[in-house]
Protein backbone atom coordinates (compact mmCIF):
# COMPACT_ATOMS: atom_id res chain seq x y z
CA UNK A 1 0.00 0.00 0.00
CA UNK A 2 2.78 2.37 0.98
CA UNK A 3 4.61 1.54 -2.27
CA UNK A 4 1.53 2.39 -4.35
CA UNK A 5 1.14 5.70 -2.56
CA UNK A 6 4.80 6.45 -3.22
CA UNK A 7 4.39 5.75 -6.94
CA UNK A 8 1.28 7.94 -7.12
CA UNK A 9 3.16 10.75 -5.40
CA UNK A 10 6.09 10.31 -7.78
CA UNK A 11 3.87 10.49 -10.88
CA UNK A 12 2.01 13.45 -9.42
CA UNK A 13 5.28 15.30 -8.91
CA UNK A 14 6.41 14.46 -12.44
CA UNK A 15 3.08 15.68 -13.84
CA UNK A 16 3.26 18.93 -11.89
CA UNK A 17 6.84 19.43 -13.04
CA UNK A 18 5.95 18.89 -16.69
CA UNK A 19 2.97 21.18 -16.38
CA UNK A 20 5.14 23.89 -14.85
CA UNK A 21 7.70 23.41 -17.63
CA UNK A 22 5.00 23.84 -20.29
CA UNK A 23 3.83 27.04 -18.58
CA UNK A 24 7.39 28.40 -18.51
CA UNK A 25 7.99 27.50 -22.18
CA UNK A 26 4.65 29.06 -23.16
CA UNK A 27 5.46 32.26 -21.23
CA UNK A 28 8.90 32.48 -22.89
CA UNK A 29 7.36 31.87 -26.30
CA UNK A 30 4.73 34.58 -25.86
CA UNK A 31 7.24 37.07 -24.45
CA UNK A 32 9.42 36.83 -27.56
CA UNK A 33 12.53 36.39 -25.45
CA UNK A 34 13.92 33.72 -27.76
CA UNK A 35 13.09 35.11 -31.18
CA UNK A 36 16.22 37.27 -31.43
CA UNK A 37 17.70 35.29 -34.31
CA UNK A 38 14.61 35.75 -36.50
CA UNK A 39 13.19 39.01 -35.16
CA UNK A 40 14.07 40.95 -38.30
CA UNK A 41 13.50 38.15 -40.79
CA UNK A 42 11.48 39.22 -43.84
CA UNK A 43 9.21 36.20 -43.36
CA UNK A 44 8.21 37.45 -39.92
CA UNK A 45 7.44 40.86 -41.38
CA UNK A 46 5.54 39.24 -44.25
CA UNK A 47 3.14 37.21 -42.15
CA UNK A 48 2.64 40.07 -39.66
CA UNK A 49 1.76 42.37 -42.55
CA UNK A 50 -0.49 39.69 -44.05
CA UNK A 51 -2.61 39.35 -40.91
CA UNK A 52 -2.95 43.13 -40.55
CA UNK A 53 -4.10 43.61 -44.15
CA UNK A 54 -6.35 40.55 -43.96
CA UNK A 55 -8.13 42.01 -40.92
CA UNK A 56 -8.81 45.19 -42.94
CA UNK A 57 -10.04 43.23 -46.00
CA UNK A 58 -7.07 44.61 -47.91
CA UNK A 59 -6.15 41.47 -49.86
CA UNK A 60 -7.97 40.55 -53.08
CA UNK A 61 -5.35 38.31 -54.71
CA UNK A 62 -2.38 36.22 -53.59
CA UNK A 63 0.97 35.75 -55.29
CA UNK A 64 2.45 32.41 -54.25
CA UNK A 65 5.85 30.76 -54.68
CA UNK A 66 9.44 30.88 -53.52
CA UNK A 67 11.82 33.85 -53.42
CA UNK A 68 11.47 34.32 -57.19
CA UNK A 69 7.83 35.26 -56.54
CA UNK A 70 8.12 37.64 -53.60
CA UNK A 71 11.27 39.35 -54.91
CA UNK A 72 10.10 39.44 -58.54
CA UNK A 73 6.53 40.69 -58.21
CA UNK A 74 6.18 44.15 -56.68
CA UNK A 75 2.72 43.72 -55.16
CA UNK A 76 2.45 47.35 -54.14
CA UNK A 77 3.05 48.44 -57.73
CA UNK A 78 0.72 45.71 -59.01
CA UNK A 79 -2.03 46.80 -56.61
CA UNK A 80 -1.76 50.44 -57.68
CA UNK A 81 -1.77 49.53 -61.36
CA UNK A 82 -4.77 47.17 -61.24
CA UNK A 83 -6.82 48.57 -58.36
CA UNK A 84 -6.77 45.24 -56.50
CA UNK A 85 -5.01 44.34 -53.27
CA UNK A 86 -2.22 41.89 -54.13
CA UNK A 87 -0.08 40.18 -51.50
CA UNK A 88 2.90 37.81 -51.87
CA UNK A 89 3.36 34.88 -49.50
CA UNK A 90 5.86 32.06 -49.55
CA UNK A 91 9.49 31.68 -48.56
CA UNK A 92 12.95 31.07 -49.95
CA UNK A 93 13.45 27.62 -51.48
CA UNK A 94 9.70 27.06 -51.42
CA UNK A 95 8.32 23.97 -53.15
CA UNK A 96 4.95 23.00 -54.62
CA UNK A 97 4.18 21.34 -51.27
CA UNK A 98 4.91 24.44 -49.19
CA UNK A 99 3.01 26.60 -51.71
CA UNK A 100 -0.06 24.42 -51.16
CA UNK A 101 0.19 24.74 -47.39
CA UNK A 102 0.77 28.50 -47.60
CA UNK A 103 -2.50 28.84 -49.50
CA UNK A 104 -4.27 26.42 -47.16
CA UNK A 105 -3.28 28.61 -44.20
CA UNK A 106 -3.94 31.96 -45.89
CA UNK A 107 -7.50 31.02 -46.82
CA UNK A 108 -8.39 30.93 -43.13
CA UNK A 109 -7.95 34.72 -43.11
CA UNK A 110 -8.67 35.99 -46.64
CA UNK A 111 -11.03 35.18 -49.52
CA UNK A 112 -9.11 36.08 -52.68
CA UNK A 113 -10.77 35.89 -56.07
CA UNK A 114 -7.49 34.96 -57.74
CA UNK A 115 -4.22 33.24 -56.89
CA UNK A 116 -1.14 33.71 -59.07
CA UNK A 117 1.44 30.99 -58.59
CA UNK A 118 5.04 31.48 -59.77
CA UNK A 119 6.25 28.10 -61.01
CA UNK A 120 9.96 28.18 -60.16
CA UNK A 121 8.98 25.98 -57.21
CA UNK A 122 8.39 23.17 -59.72
CA UNK A 123 11.16 20.72 -60.41
CA UNK A 124 13.98 21.86 -58.13
CA UNK A 125 14.14 18.83 -55.88
CA UNK A 126 17.76 17.75 -55.76
CA UNK A 127 19.13 16.73 -52.36
CA UNK A 128 20.63 20.09 -51.36
CA UNK A 129 17.49 21.93 -52.36
CA UNK A 130 15.33 19.63 -50.24
CA UNK A 131 17.59 20.32 -47.25
CA UNK A 132 17.39 24.06 -47.81
CA UNK A 133 13.64 23.94 -48.39
CA UNK A 134 13.10 22.00 -45.17
CA UNK A 135 14.95 24.61 -43.08
CA UNK A 136 13.17 27.51 -44.72
CA UNK A 137 9.72 25.98 -44.48
CA UNK A 138 10.19 25.20 -40.77
CA UNK A 139 11.12 28.83 -40.17
CA UNK A 140 8.17 30.07 -42.20
CA UNK A 141 5.75 27.83 -40.30
CA UNK A 142 7.05 29.39 -37.09
CA UNK A 143 5.98 32.84 -38.24
CA UNK A 144 2.36 31.86 -38.79
CA UNK A 145 -0.51 32.01 -36.36
CA UNK A 146 -1.00 28.70 -34.63
CA UNK A 147 -4.14 27.17 -36.07
CA UNK A 148 -5.13 23.76 -37.39
CA UNK A 149 -3.70 24.44 -40.85
CA UNK A 150 -0.26 25.20 -39.35
CA UNK A 151 -0.35 21.93 -37.43
CA UNK A 152 -1.45 19.96 -40.50
CA UNK A 153 1.29 21.53 -42.60
CA UNK A 154 3.95 20.70 -40.02
CA UNK A 155 2.86 17.08 -39.78
CA UNK A 156 2.67 16.69 -43.55
CA UNK A 157 5.96 18.41 -44.41
CA UNK A 158 8.16 17.45 -41.48
CA UNK A 159 6.51 14.65 -39.52
CA UNK A 160 5.26 14.45 -35.92
CA UNK A 161 8.70 15.06 -34.37
CA UNK A 162 8.60 18.64 -35.69
CA UNK A 163 5.30 19.44 -34.01
CA UNK A 164 6.73 20.86 -30.74
CA UNK A 165 8.99 23.29 -32.62
CA UNK A 166 5.98 24.42 -34.68
CA UNK A 167 3.98 25.19 -31.53
CA UNK A 168 6.97 26.77 -29.76
CA UNK A 169 9.20 27.95 -32.65
CA UNK A 170 11.10 30.61 -30.69
CA UNK A 171 11.99 28.55 -27.63
CA UNK A 172 12.65 25.23 -29.33
CA UNK A 173 13.86 26.53 -32.68
CA UNK A 174 17.48 27.34 -33.35
CA UNK A 175 19.15 29.96 -35.50
CA UNK A 176 19.09 28.81 -39.11
CA UNK A 177 22.88 28.65 -39.15
CA UNK A 178 22.86 26.05 -36.38
CA UNK A 179 21.35 23.55 -38.78
CA UNK A 180 23.82 24.55 -41.47
CA UNK A 181 27.01 24.30 -39.37
CA UNK A 182 26.37 23.18 -35.76
CA UNK A 183 30.01 23.27 -34.61
CA UNK A 184 30.69 26.77 -35.91
CA UNK A 185 27.40 28.04 -34.46
CA UNK A 186 28.07 26.61 -31.00
CA UNK A 187 31.61 28.03 -31.02
CA UNK A 188 30.13 31.47 -31.77
CA UNK A 189 27.14 31.27 -29.46
CA UNK A 190 27.84 34.77 -28.17
CA UNK A 191 26.90 36.19 -31.57
CA UNK A 192 23.42 34.67 -31.62
CA UNK A 193 21.81 37.74 -30.13
CA UNK A 194 23.43 40.25 -32.45
CA UNK A 195 20.99 42.46 -34.30
CA UNK A 196 20.50 41.64 -37.96
CA UNK A 197 19.49 43.88 -40.83
CA UNK A 198 15.79 44.64 -40.73
CA UNK A 199 14.01 43.31 -43.80
CA UNK A 200 10.65 44.99 -44.16
CA UNK A 201 8.08 43.96 -46.74
CA UNK A 202 5.53 45.86 -48.83
CA UNK A 203 2.49 43.67 -49.38
CA UNK A 204 4.81 40.71 -48.93
CA UNK A 205 7.23 41.97 -51.58
CA UNK A 206 10.88 42.03 -50.56
CA UNK A 207 13.84 42.66 -52.83
CA UNK A 208 17.26 43.83 -51.67
CA UNK A 209 19.07 43.00 -54.94
CA UNK A 210 20.35 46.32 -56.25
CA UNK A 211 23.40 45.28 -58.32
CA UNK A 212 22.97 43.62 -61.69
CA UNK A 213 25.30 41.08 -63.33
CA UNK A 214 28.83 42.48 -63.46
CA UNK A 215 31.56 42.10 -66.11
CA UNK A 216 33.22 39.18 -64.31
CA UNK A 217 30.06 37.09 -64.34
CA UNK A 218 29.30 38.14 -67.91
CA UNK A 219 32.74 36.81 -68.88
CA UNK A 220 31.94 33.48 -67.22
CA UNK A 221 28.70 33.26 -69.17
CA UNK A 222 30.55 34.16 -72.38
CA UNK A 223 32.99 31.32 -71.68
CA UNK A 224 30.05 28.91 -71.67
CA UNK A 225 29.41 28.60 -67.95
CA UNK A 226 25.77 28.27 -66.92
CA UNK A 227 24.16 28.29 -63.52
CA UNK A 228 21.81 25.38 -64.02
CA UNK A 229 20.77 22.75 -66.53
CA UNK A 230 17.04 23.39 -66.70
CA UNK A 231 16.43 20.25 -68.72
CA UNK A 232 16.43 18.29 -65.46
CA UNK A 233 14.31 20.84 -63.57
CA UNK A 234 11.01 19.13 -64.33
CA UNK A 235 7.92 18.65 -62.14
CA UNK A 236 8.33 15.68 -59.81
CA UNK A 237 5.61 13.30 -58.68
CA UNK A 238 5.41 15.31 -55.45
CA UNK A 239 5.02 18.57 -57.37
CA UNK A 240 2.17 17.11 -59.40
CA UNK A 241 0.44 15.74 -56.30
CA UNK A 242 0.46 19.08 -54.48
CA UNK A 243 -0.50 21.12 -57.53
CA UNK A 244 -3.50 18.86 -58.05
CA UNK A 245 -4.39 19.32 -54.39
CA UNK A 246 -4.12 23.09 -54.83
CA UNK A 247 -6.32 23.01 -57.92
CA UNK A 248 -8.92 21.00 -56.02
CA UNK A 249 -8.80 23.37 -53.04
CA UNK A 250 -9.25 26.44 -55.24
CA UNK A 251 -12.14 24.87 -57.16
CA UNK A 252 -13.96 24.22 -53.88
CA UNK A 253 -13.38 27.82 -52.80
CA UNK A 254 -14.33 29.31 -56.17
CA UNK A 255 -10.86 30.81 -56.66
CA UNK A 256 -9.31 31.11 -60.12
CA UNK A 257 -5.69 30.07 -60.44
CA UNK A 258 -3.20 31.61 -62.83
CA UNK A 259 0.33 30.25 -63.28
CA UNK A 260 3.32 32.23 -64.49
CA UNK A 261 7.11 32.10 -64.41
CA UNK A 262 9.57 34.93 -63.90
CA UNK A 263 12.13 35.42 -66.71
CA UNK A 264 15.58 33.88 -67.08
CA UNK A 265 18.68 35.74 -68.19
CA UNK A 266 19.46 34.63 -71.77
CA UNK A 267 22.96 33.31 -70.98
CA UNK A 268 21.53 31.09 -68.26
CA UNK A 269 18.95 29.38 -70.45
CA UNK A 270 20.68 26.03 -70.74
CA UNK A 271 18.23 23.35 -71.97
CA UNK A 272 15.37 25.56 -70.89
CA UNK A 273 13.16 24.55 -73.81
CA UNK A 274 12.62 21.07 -72.35
CA UNK A 275 11.39 22.54 -69.08
CA UNK A 276 9.11 25.02 -70.85
CA UNK A 277 7.60 22.29 -73.04
CA UNK A 278 6.98 20.02 -70.07
CA UNK A 279 5.25 22.76 -68.06
CA UNK A 280 3.18 23.83 -71.07
CA UNK A 281 1.86 20.28 -71.41
CA UNK A 282 1.36 19.96 -67.64
CA UNK A 283 -0.92 22.99 -67.45
CA UNK A 284 -2.67 22.33 -70.76
CA UNK A 285 -3.70 18.90 -69.45
CA UNK A 286 -5.37 20.66 -66.51
CA UNK A 287 -6.95 23.40 -68.61
CA UNK A 288 -4.98 26.05 -66.76
CA UNK A 289 -3.42 29.29 -67.95
CA UNK A 290 0.35 29.50 -67.76
CA UNK A 291 2.56 32.29 -69.01
CA UNK A 292 6.33 32.22 -69.26
CA UNK A 293 8.50 35.24 -70.06
CA UNK A 294 11.60 33.32 -71.12
CA UNK A 295 11.44 34.67 -74.70
CA UNK A 296 10.73 38.30 -73.80
CA UNK A 297 13.89 39.97 -75.12
CA UNK A 298 13.46 43.15 -73.08
CA UNK A 299 13.54 41.07 -69.90
CA UNK A 300 16.01 38.33 -70.82
CA UNK A 301 18.80 40.38 -72.41
CA UNK A 302 19.38 43.08 -69.78
CA UNK A 303 22.05 42.04 -67.22
CA UNK A 304 20.99 44.91 -64.95
CA UNK A 305 17.73 43.05 -64.31
CA UNK A 306 19.38 40.01 -62.66
CA UNK A 307 21.14 39.53 -59.34
CA UNK A 308 24.89 39.21 -59.69
CA UNK A 309 25.19 35.53 -58.80
CA UNK A 310 25.56 32.38 -60.82
CA UNK A 311 23.05 29.64 -60.00
CA UNK A 312 20.48 32.20 -58.87
CA UNK A 313 18.39 34.24 -61.34
CA UNK A 314 16.63 36.56 -58.89
CA UNK A 315 15.41 39.78 -60.45
CA UNK A 316 16.94 43.01 -59.17
CA UNK A 317 14.80 45.90 -57.95
CA UNK A 318 14.94 47.45 -61.44
CA UNK A 319 14.13 44.11 -63.05
CA UNK A 320 11.18 43.49 -60.75
CA UNK A 321 9.62 46.85 -61.63
CA UNK A 322 9.78 46.18 -65.37
CA UNK A 323 8.59 42.61 -64.94
CA UNK A 324 5.70 43.62 -62.67
CA UNK A 325 4.42 46.09 -65.26
CA UNK A 326 4.50 43.36 -67.92
CA UNK A 327 2.71 40.96 -65.57
CA UNK A 328 0.07 43.63 -64.91
CA UNK A 329 -0.51 44.04 -68.65
CA UNK A 330 -0.88 40.27 -68.99
CA UNK A 331 -3.43 40.19 -66.15
CA UNK A 332 -5.39 42.95 -67.85
CA UNK A 333 -5.27 41.09 -71.18
CA UNK A 334 -6.46 37.89 -69.49
CA UNK A 335 -9.26 39.85 -67.75
CA UNK A 336 -8.59 37.97 -64.53
CA UNK A 337 -10.54 40.48 -62.47
CA UNK A 338 -13.35 41.34 -64.87
CA UNK A 339 -15.94 39.17 -63.13
CA UNK A 340 -14.90 40.42 -59.71
CA UNK A 341 -15.12 44.05 -60.80
CA UNK A 342 -18.55 43.43 -62.34
CA UNK A 343 -19.75 41.77 -59.13
CA UNK A 344 -18.42 44.65 -57.03
CA UNK A 345 -20.20 47.16 -59.28
CA UNK A 346 -23.44 45.19 -59.01
CA UNK A 347 -23.21 45.10 -55.20
CA UNK A 348 -22.52 48.86 -55.08
CA UNK A 349 -25.51 49.53 -57.37
CA UNK A 350 -27.85 47.39 -55.24
CA UNK A 351 -26.59 49.03 -52.05
CA UNK A 352 -27.23 52.52 -53.43
CA UNK A 353 -30.74 51.61 -54.54
CA UNK A 354 -31.93 49.84 -51.37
Amino acid sequence: MEKKCGMKLFFAEISIGLFALVIIITACERSGAFDFHLRHHSGKHRWGEFYELAADNGIDALVIGNSKAFSGVDCELLSERLGQGFFAIGHGSGTAATAYWSVHHALNYVSPSTILLETRCFGYSWKMHKYEAAIQSKIDLGFRKKDLSTIKATLDLHGPTSLPSAVFPNVLGYPERLERDPIDTIMNIGKWGEATEEWGTQRGFHNNFTEGIDDELLARYKAGESGRDYGSALPSAEDIEYMDRLLSLCRKKGIQLFFFETPYYQADQKNLFERQSKLTAFFADRNQDWMTFWQDKELTTNPAFYHNMLYNQHLTQDGSKVFTQKLATLIEDKKLFTNRLQLTSQKSFLKRNN
